[in-house]
C-alpha cells in the first residue's frame, strides 16, 4: 500500500512505534515518531538517542520510504539507537494547532524555517529528551533539516549542549547551489513575485500539500516516466526538485511510494523565504 501513513509504514516492517505531540510555544501540534530499538531487538536498558529532520517540502516520512535495509529510520534502529522521526509545522503531519484550524489564513502566517528553528526544533529537541531521560542526542539533518540546525544553535547556544554530535547531509548555509525546480521556483525573475503576489492578495496560504488530487497526478506522471521504456524521462522529472539524481543509488521500485508522500507541503511565507536567501546568495 503506497499511501500508508508514518506509523504504518514502521509496523508494517515489524519494527515498534511509539507517537507522540509535540506542542510549540506558539501552539502548533508537531507529530514526532519514535522507534525504540530494531526489528529483533529485545535488550532493555537505555539507547543512544538520533533525532533525523527533513528536508524543504518533504516530511518525517523521508526517512522511512524504502525497505528496512535502506531507510535511516530503520537503519538507525537495527544499529542498536533510539531514533526519533521530526515532523515540522506546514507538513502533513504538522498542520494541527491548539487554536486555530488547518488552514485558516492566520494559522500560516508563522510557517517559515525561521518559526521552525525557533519554535519547533527546539520543542522537539527538549521533547524526545525529556521521554528518553537522556541529557543530548545525535542529530541528523536533511537539507532545510541542517539549516534549522544551524539557526536554532546560532541563536539558542543552550541547544549546543544538547546535542552530542550533528549529522548534515546536504547541509544548507547558503541558497547559491540550489537546483532543479525549486531553484526555479525561488528565483525572482520567475516565480517569486507571483508567488509574493499571491501572498499580498491571500496571505500567507499553504502550498504544495499532500491531496489526493496533487498525489494522483504526480504519481501518475511519475511513474511513467520512470518506466525502463523512458527512464531519461523519469531523470528529468526527479531533477526538477532534487537536482540530478543518480539511479544506481535510487530504488526504482519504491518510486510510487515516494511519490505518494512527496511533496508533504509548506506555506507561501516559507518559500518566499527561502527566495530570499537565493536571491541574495548568502
Amino acid at each position: 500500500n503506497t499511501t500508508i501513513l508514518q506509523v504504518g509504514l514502521i509496523t508494517r516492517w515489524g519494527y515498534p512505534v511509539e507517537k507522540y505531540d509535540v506542542i510549540t510555544q506558539d501552539g502548533y501540534i508537531l507529530d514526532l515518531i519514535r522507534i525504540p530499538r530494531g526489528r529483533n531487538d529485545n535488550r532493555n536498558g537505555s539507547r543512544p538517542v538520533i533525532l533525523l529532520v527533513h528536508g524543504l517540502l518533504a516530511s518525517g516520512t523521508q526517512w522511512l520510504l524504502n525497505p528496512p535495509d535502506q531507510s535511516a529510520g530503520f537503519i538507525y534502529a537495527d544499529a542498536g539507537l533510539d531514533v526519533f522521526i521530526a515532523n515540522m509545522r506546514g507538513t502533513t503531519y504538522g498542520r494541527r494547532h491548539i487554536k486555530r484550524g488547518i488552514g485558516k489564513i492566520p494559522h500560516w502566517q508563522g510557517r517559515s524555517f525561521e518559526e521552525m528553528a525557533r519554535y519547533d526544533l527546539p520543542a522537539v529537541i527538549d521533547t524526545t529528551l525529556a521521554i528518553t531521560g537522556e541529557h543530548q542526542l545525535y542529530y541528523v539533518g536533511d537539507s532545510q533539516g541542517t539549516l534549522v540546525a544551524f539557526l536554532l544553535l546560532a541563536d539558542r547556544p543552550l541547544y549546543n549542549g544538547k546535542i552530542r554530535a550533528l549529522f548534515l547531509r546536504s547541509p544548507i548555509a547558503t541558497g547559491r547551489y540550489i537546483k532543479g525546480l525549486q531553484a526555479l521556483i525561488l528565483t525572482y525573475s520567475v516565480f517569486w513575485p507571483v508567488t509574493d503576489a499571491w501572498r499580498l492578495l491571500m496571505g500567507s496560504q499553504e502550498i504544495f500539500s499532500h491531496n489526493k488530487w496533487l498525489e494522483n497526478m504526480i504519481v501518475a506522471t511519475g511513474t511513467a516516466l520512470c518506466s525502463l521504456s523512458i527512464k531519461e524521462g523519469c531523470y528529468d522529472f526527479l531533477y526538477l526538485f532534487a537536482g540530478p539524481p543518480d539511479f544506481k543509488h535510487f530504488n526504482t521500485s519504491r518510486i510510487e511510494v515516494c511519490l505518494n508522500n512527496f511533496p508533504a507541503g509548506t506555506s507561501t511565507r516559507n518559500i518566499l523565504h527561502w527566495g530570499q536567501v537565493v536571491i541574495s546568495e548568502s
